[in-house]
């Protein structure tokens, strides 16, 4: 068996000084970044294809469909980027994905679209809408608002507390 651990602490006792710094900048990094992290239900769908019996002559000659549906957890958490232009700005990161690269933009403008449900179906947020290739992936709309509300109130309007006061987040918007 391979011992990963192992080998990771082999190269890094063999790496020089500048290699070490980086290397410990990016397990500091990660390590802010899950600080953020949480876990929450998503539900999948898996998607087939299959011919349409009577397809027209110009047109599509297959239709998708649904064949199954299950839940499984995704880990979600945030991370901060920075722009081709300098732009620094966060995002959110769904982790346990279909593709392994949901994610969006957090800001006010995302936050406030899902408190308003400006998206496809009301209450569920599409990670991933799916298709024949990749599974959809959705989440509870309430679970990413609550998670929201825990990191970046400040997104939804609610003054984090000041230091050395409890913090009470408004019960429902």
């Amino acid at each position: 068996m391979v011992d990963f651990k192992k080998m990771a602490d082999e190269l890094y006792q063999r790496s020089t000084p500048e290699e070490r710094t980086r290397i410990d900048a990016f397990i500091a990094r990660e390590a802010k970044f899950d600080l953020t992290r949480r876990e929450l239900q998503a539900t999948f769908t898996r998607f087939l294809e299959r011919p349409l019996s009577n397809p027209p002559r110009h047109g599509p000659k297959t239709e998708t469909y649904a064949a199954k549906t299950w839940t499984q957890s995704v880990d979600v958490r945030i991370e901060d980027r920075v722009a081709n232009d300098g732009r620094e700005y966060e995002i959110i990161r769904f982790i346990g994905g279909s593709t392994g690269h949901e994610a969006y933009e957090l800001d006010e403008d995302f936050a406030v679209g899902l408190v308003e449900g400006k998206w496809a179906k009301p209450g569920t947020l599409w990670i991933c809408a799916g298709s024949v290739r990749y599974d959809g992936c959705s989440l509870p709309t309430e679970d990413v608002i609550q998670y929201i509300r825990d990191t970046r109130p400040q997104l939804l309007g609610i003054q984090p507390p000041k230091p050395g006061m409890p913090y009470k987040a408004p019960v429902s918007f």
